[in-house]
């Protein structure tokens, strides 16, 4: 028989000893231990010899002692109490709880609690102590050393995350029951099943993948064959389309003849051979009076301009406005040149002179002897062009009577016999600014038709003598008609005038719902012409203001046919075209400025005088949107052509060059002002050819065959990558079917 203490064994049984046990006859028997027990062994043989007779004899328990089976029936009387020396014995029952079990005074916890009350209360000083300070040094100890070790305890988690499994420690095999043992071991079984089947899987995988890199190594074996035979094709292409433009430059050159430009010849100064011309000067044209040797094809018609200071043809200087203006227009012509030996055509300005007041006006003198002095007249006066420009109402032909030779005539007054038609040049009179724009000057075009249908203003001037007088020395501008008439001839014409000014009274006072307005007498001021022309009448103001508040404006030409041009009669269809009114002229004999190169027909109506009854049916009949062309064309007309010197001088230049079939001088090209900023990006499509288009095919096959690669190289596990690539160039090589492709922006950063 072993007894066995609960706590410390000696030499600290004595302190911490609440119960001792022991095997008897098989069965495990308890007691509490006391004071006595730290100096013997064990003192209960007798105790031990009345539990193996109460084993042995079940109904009849050792005094002193109750089983199980009494305590748990009520019915039962308790034993008596039995102290051995002052122990108590208890008895617990073996396995199964066949076996009655023997305790001490009362039963469960409370003998026990009341045990430990009655050591505690019983115990000496020195073995509280001691026990205190052995609880105070062991708990910091404890404490220590489970906090040093807590870190290290942990578990590690595999990178698979596969299942713990618990261990079982041998001590805890008793305390577990067979059914869990059990239970966790079909769970691990379960456990390495389904890890079994997952190695299997990755197994099977692992198989497939590198089946699938073979394939994909084999296929980019495959690719890179592909891709070497597209480059072969892409340099055969490009060697193919350099033979093919090789070939195109050489058919070009072959076909295109060689071309030089023809040898200017350029006369010197001393050259001064006269050239066999008409029989009269009045019978001067282009292809006989004009020298075309020195105006080459090529020479871009360089134009030489005479200082009009250092050249003096009348006793007094040019008017201010006009010699300015003209040496103006002239320095900012790209054809003006300094050098007279390379010239084309050499231009002598004259026209009105400065008047000074209180002494007589100023006259030409010698002026067909000055004009043949001139450097580079050549005796003829061939490529030379005299300009005549009038700033006055009553400027007049400074030429009639003079033998100009081969010069072209430019100027404003004209007479049959004098006007050769298709070399001189009829221009208006220089009424306008000297350059810049001019649109500001000008009304609005619109309503279409205004206050007065058809408006005029004038007075016919009749001298007593209409013929030349013989006394007036030739070469002097008489003021007369420059062809005489007999007196019966005069007299007929006079008449037919008043008969025109009786038909448009009539007109005026029939029609009033169409206010016309017509003045045939001036009262106050009037501007005199040529003998047989109608004279301004009114101040500048005044018949500006009709104009702008008429739709038609009448302009009656000379009773003398034969004068084909005055400066009275050009500013009549100056002033009109300025402010709208569309001229009406009476007279189909009148040449109208720059007529070769502009289509007056848009502009201007000319009906000759016989029309004069039918005038009214003729204006009526005429649609607005007709009135409103015709004062549009006249708009541009004289914006272009006639509002200021500048323009006129240009226009001037212009005809001479058309009749020389000399090409324009090259305009410099300036790009035009974008509206949109630098950091715009223009949509620009580029259509290509099917050359072209099949380079760029072959281009984006072999670009579909490099990003397959690396797609492969990279991530060569990844089918759905792979597969996706090869249906966007599948895609895309589908679309450019068509030479009209677009590649969406940013594809190639997308995929």
């Amino acid at each position: 028989m072993h007894w066995k203490g609960v706590g410390f064994q000696e030499p600290f049984s004595a302190l911490f000893c609440l119960f001792r046990e022991d095997d008897v006859a098989g069965l495990r028997v308890k007691r509490l231990c006391s004071s006595s027990d730290r100096d013997v062994g064990f003192h209960g043989e007798d105790e031990v010899s009345a539990a193996r007779m109460s084993v042995n004899n079940h109904h009849n328990p050792i005094p002193g002692f109750y089983s199980n089976d009494d305590q748990a029936s009520p019915s039962k009387a308790p034993l008596q109490s039995k102290r051995h020396h002052g122990r108590a014995l208890v008895y617990d029952g073996g396995a199964g709880g066949s076996l009655p079990g023997y305790y001490y005074g009362t039963n469960g916890r409370s003998g026990v609690v009341s045990a430990i009350v009655h050591y505690i209360t019983h115990i000496r000083l020195s073995r509280l102590i001691g026990v205190v300070l052995l609880i105070l040094i062991c708990i910091p100890l404890l404490t220590h050393y489970y906090l040093s070790n807590m870190g290290t305890e942990t578990d590690t988690v595999d990178t698979h995350r596969s299942r713990r499994v618990n261990t079982l420690r041998v001590d805890e095999l008793p305390t577990v029951k067979l059914n869990d043992l059990k239970f966790r071991i079909d769970e691990l079984n379960k456990i390495k099943l389904s890890v079994t089947n997952e190695l299997k899987d990755l197994e099977m995988k692992r198989q497939r993948f590198l089946a699938e890199i073979s394939g994909y190594n084999s296929h980019i074996d495959k690719l890179k064959q592909d891709y070497e035979a597209a480059s072969k094709e892409l340099q055969q292409l490009k060697i193919s389309m350099e033979h093919s433009r090789l070939e195109q430059e050489e058919i070009v050159k072959r076909n295109t003849p060689e071309l030089h430009a023809p040898r200017r010849i350029l006369p010197g100064l001393s050259d001064d051979v006269i050239i066999p011309g008409p029989k009269s000067p009045y019978m001067c044209r282009m292809h006989n009076c004009f020298d075309l040797s020195r105006c080459s094809v090529t020479s871009q018609f360089p134009v030489y301009f005479y200082d009009p200071v250092e050249q003096q043809f009348a006793t007094a200087d040019i008017e201010t406005f006009v010699r300015g203006s003209v040496v103006r227009a002239l320095n900012s012509s790209p054809h003006f040149s300094f050098d007279p030996l390379s010239a084309c055509v050499y231009i002598v300005l004259l026209g009105d002179l400065e008047t000074t007041a209180g002494r007589s006006p100023p006259v030409y003198v010698n002026l067909q002897q000055k004009l043949h002095n001139l450097p580079h007249w050549h005796g003829d006066g061939r490529n030379h062009v005299l300009l005549n420009l009038a700033r006055n109402y009553s400027n007049k032909d400074i030429f009639d009577g003079l033998n100009t030779g081969r010069a072209v005539v430019v100027q404003s007054s004209f007479t049959e016999l004098q006007y050769r038609n298709g070399f001189d040049v009829v221009v208006p009179p220089l009424l306008g600014a000297s350059h810049g724009e001019v649109w500001s000057q000008l009304p609005p075009q619109v309503p279409a038709k205004r206050a007065h249908l058809l408006s005029f203003q004038g007075k016919l001037q009749v001298l007593k003598e209409l013929l030349r007088r013989e006394s007036d020395p030739p070469g002097e501008p008489s003021g007369t008609m420059a062809q005489p008439l007999g007196r019966s001839n005069i007299h007929d014409l006079i008449n037919f005038e008043r008969t025109i000014v009786d038909t448009l009274k009539r007109m005026q006072s029939i029609y009033r719902d169409d206010g016309f307005h017509f003045e045939f007498s001036c009262e106050q001021e009037r501007i005199l012409g040529l003998n047989g022309e109608w004279a301004l009448c009114g101040p500048e103001t005044q018949r500006h203001h009709l104009l702008r508040e008429s739709t038609f404006s009448l302009i009656l030409a000379p009773i003398n046919a034969s004068i084909v041009s005055t400066t009275l009669t050009q500013t009549r269809i100056f002033e009109a075209l300025k402010y709208g009114a569309i001229p009406v002229i009476l007279g189909d004999n009148i040449k109208l400025p720059f007529e070769e190169i502009l289509n007056w027909k848009d502009a201007v109506i000319v009906l000759p005088k016989a029309r004069i009854t039918e005038l009214h049916f003729y204006l009526r009949s005429l649609a607005d949107s007709d009135i409103l062309a015709l004062r549009r064309q006249g708009r541009v007309f004289w914006e272009t052509y006639l509002g200021s010197t500048q323009s006129v001088i240009n226009t001037l230049l212009a005809t001479i060059r058309t009749r020389l079939h000399i090409p324009a001088y090259p305009t410099r090209e300036e790009p035009s002002p974008s509206v949109f900023n630098d950091t715009n990006q223009p949509l620009v499509e580029d259509v290509v050819g099917n050359v072209s288009f099949i380079i760029v095919q072959t281009k984006l096959k072999v670009a579909c065959i490099l990003l397959k690669l690396i797609c492969l190289r990279e991530e060569k596990s990844r089918v759905l990558l792979s597969l996706g690539m090869s249906w966007r160039c599948s895609h895309l090589l589908l679309t450019m079917s068509t030479p009209q492709w677009y590649l969406p922006q940013g594809w190639m950063a997308r995929h």
